[in-house]
């Protein structure tokens, strides 16, 4: 999923002057949380700008979607085992943070 298409043309600059990047954060508290962030976040000369671009979550959001991660992410594990894809081990539901401008990868 391209999150850039769906943000508007809203795109913020940031305190370095440069256009702000739009990422998303998978964590269990906020799942699928899209914000605006320097240009350069993960790397030298980050400025810290930081702004949320979606609405806060409601709290049973919170609850229910990191489960349903988990079991999406279960569900397509056993598939790749069933279908007898190498490499493929264990059950790592954890839900790890993920930064990307490009697409939506919650895991």
């Amino acid at each position: 999923m391209n999150n850039d298409t769906d943000v508007g043309s809203f795109n913020p600059k940031c305190l370095c002057g440069i256009s702000a990047r739009h990422f998303t954060y998978c964590t269990d508290s906020n799942p699928g949380g899209r914000f605006w962030g320097c240009y350069n976040y993960r790397g030298y000369g980050n400025c810290g700008f930081f702004r949320w671009s979606d609405p806060p979550m409601c709290a049973r959001s919170k609850v229910i979607i990191p489960g349903l991660l988990r079991r999406i992410q279960d569900l397509e594990m056993r598939s790749l085992k069933t279908n007898g894809f190498e490499g493929v081990e264990g059950n790592d539901t954890s839900v790890a943070p993920v930064v990307s401008n490009e697409e939506v990868n919650c895991r």
